[in-house]
């Protein structure tokens, strides 16, 4: 297993860049094309590898065409950040948050504009294309007929089990050596686990893809909203009004659309990034609740623990990088 170790890359400024051609997959970075990242690779095997990408950008409406690693096919988790992402085959652009996955088949062209800018991190796993399609056919048997697409989805999204247990894979894998064969094993299980929450949400066009659309535009709106500034509180009327429809319609349209309510959602954003900085050792949990716009130290501990099983300071104590 190589030992993790941190490189800074910058590509070139080309308004389209050409899918790599690896001849192997233990030598690719499973990072996608970005303007300029630093990236720590955390592990390489023949069948996964694990990468932390740190990505910085000015504002871009627009970003080139770029495409996904050719050697494999691999899963997108955003620890912190927001931008918006283009994909092959899908008519309208995604607001990308850490509630979200993606899902790349390899060579895949995509486009990454950056409303907001700043600064965004993910963690990319890149899985050989034996391992993805095999792990895909568990819930899609003809995946294994196509295992240079198997993936059926561009995203879903990222449940709080989830997300704790990739944090936990991150922190085994920054303390130290650790069994390439339980590595690879959890990874897979972490893809097997968003695959199915993924196939769960592809839901059969409604008639009206017109109505269809205004309502993925209208909650994809609220999601770039909450993730700009999660602190806030959000009032529904005050959002009901700044995108001029009536607060029974922004709640029915953003929880069948995204599945839970605007409040819940914000609420698993809050949590999420609390989790990605728990995992960077954060020191003061009161000052990190009131940051986040909770109401007390407490209240976040409640949500925490009802959230991912155990609180906050135990949940630092199990991620703290070690060594």
């Amino acid at each position: 297993m190589t030992r993790p170790r941190s490189s800074q890359v910058g590509w070139p400024g080309r308004a389209v860049h050409r899918p790599p051609t690896h001849n192997s997959f233990r030598a690719s970075l499973a990072v996608p094309l970005m303007p300029r990242i630093e990236a720590r690779v955390l592990l390489t095997s023949p069948t996964v590898s694990v990468v932390d990408s740190r990505c910085r950008n000015s504002i871009t409406p627009t970003g080139p065409e770029q495409f996904a690693n050719s050697a494999g096919h691999h899963l997108v988790l955003t620890r912190n950040g927001m931008f918006v992402q283009h994909v092959a085959g899908r008519r309208d652009p995604m607001v990308v948050d850490p509630g979200t996955v993606l899902f790349f088949n390899a060579g895949d062209p995509y486009r990454t504009p950056h409303p907001e800018g700043g600064i965004h991190e993910c963690t990319v796993l890149l899985f050989s294309k034996e391992s993805a399609a095999a792990i895909v056919a568990m819930s899609d048997p003809s995946a294994a007929d196509r295992q240079d697409s198997p993936f059926p989805c561009s995203h879903g999204p990222v449940s709080p089990s989830l997300m704790f247990r990739y944090q936990a894979l991150r922190t085994a894998l920054r303390s130290g050596p650790a069994g390439v064969a339980a590595a690879e094993e959890e990874a897979l299980g972490i893809l097997q686990s968003a695959v199915l929450a993924g196939v769960r949400e592809i839901r059969p066009q409604v008639p009206d893809w017109r109505t269809r659309r205004r309502h993925r535009d209208l909650a994809a709106a609220i999601r770039q909203r909450l993730a700009r500034d999660p602190h806030n509180h959000h009032p529904l009327e005050e959002l009901a009004r700044s995108f001029q429809c009536s607060a029974f319609h922004l709640a029915h349209v953003f929880r069948r659309e995204e599945g839970v309510p605007i409040h819940q959602y914000l609420v698993r954003l809050r949590l999420a990034l609390a989790l990605d900085q728990i995992a960077d050792g954060a020191p003061n949990l009161s000052r990190l609740a009131v940051e986040l716009g909770f109401s007390s130290h407490s209240h976040f501990t409640e949500l925490f623990r009802q959230t991912y099983g155990v609180p906050p300071s135990a949940a630092r104590a199990r991620l703290s990088v070690r060594g």
